[in-house]
């Protein structure tokens, strides 16, 4: 089995990419690294190592389509998608192996395998496995078999080179938030299941690596989130109930900016429904 790991780069912390590609190195068959116009980088090297220099910050999935499709071209199996900030236990690969055979030898149709999160910061529980439950949303940690779950954060998952034939790439237009829900869900909606490993783990930052911050981000990050989830309203493979759940989670940030005095968050928010709702999507 070829793997070839994905890894988008964006003005990264060096020292935790190396640690990264120290902890990936011999455990799959390439790495690719695309990087989306960082300021200063200096991104590993070394033998089966790819690089994708883009000239503007083309957004997390048109980057992650650059790299699947080079890994594809390079005669990959499967590709490992990676944030830059993300290190792989010593058997995580084997383990999410082991995981997809299981699943395929019981005759499930996989999507995606996914190991369990470690949070970097204090060591938690695995978990960022996630389900839906009509309006409710909660994680879940694995325990000892493969459990399926609505969808999973992209960091870490193993997709077969075969799914996205059927299930097609990762959508560029969302350019950020989302993309792993929606990918997700389009699969779920051919037939397709996402599981967790109950063995393969992944430590990993949540947010932007702010330690008292977990869900801090960029008002440009405010507009995204905002403008994509009211996108997902439009697609109709996304359940009714995590529809309803988006209409009043975004007016209660929106109110939220207004009311602790974040007017850049606040217009940046404003700006993402209105060209949700105005302009053309396709």
């Amino acid at each position: 089995m070829f793997i070839f790991a994905i890894i988008v780069t964006y003005n990264p912390d060096y020292i935790l990419l190396r640690r990264q590609y120290e902890s990936i190195r011999g455990q799959v068959s390439g790495i690719i690294y695309v990087d989306n116009h960082s300021t200063c980088i200096e991104l590993p090297e070394g033998d089966r190592v790819y690089h994708i220099l883009n000239d503007t910050n083309e957004g997390l999935g048109k980057a992650q389509n650059q790299g699947i499709k080079k890994a594809l071209d390079l005669g990959a199996d499967f590709v490992l998608l990676l944030d830059q900030d993300s290190e792989l236990f010593p058997s995580m690969i084997q383990d999410l192996k082991d995981t997809y055979l299981s699943c395929v030898s019981k005759g499930e149709k996989v999507g995606a395998v996914a190991p369990g999160i470690v949070n970097a910061f204090d060591k938690s529980s695995p978990a960022l496995g996630i389900l839906m439950d009509g309006f409710c949303v909660r994680t879940v940690t694995v325990k000892d078999a493969p459990l399926e779950v609505s969808y999973c954060i992209a960091s870490g998952t193993l997709i077969h080179k075969s799914v996205f034939k059927c299930v097609g790439l990762m959508n560029e237009y969302f350019f950020i938030d989302f993309l792993d829900l929606e990918w997700c869900m389009r699969a779920k909606s051919k037939g397709y299941k996402i599981f967790l490993s109950p063995s393969a783990r992944l430590l990993h930052r949540l947010g932007n690596g702010r330690k008292d911050r977990v869900l801090s981000h960029s008002p440009m990050r405010e507009y995204y989130i905002c403008r994509n989830g009211l996108l997902l309203l439009k697609l109709k493979y996304i359940p009714l109930g995590y529809k309803l759940r988006r209409c009043v989670l975004i007016p209660l940030r929106i109110l939220s900016s207004l009311m602790t005095g974040k007017i850049v968050y606040f217009k940046k928010g404003i700006r993402g429904i209105t060209d949700a709702i105005f302009k053309d999507y396709n």
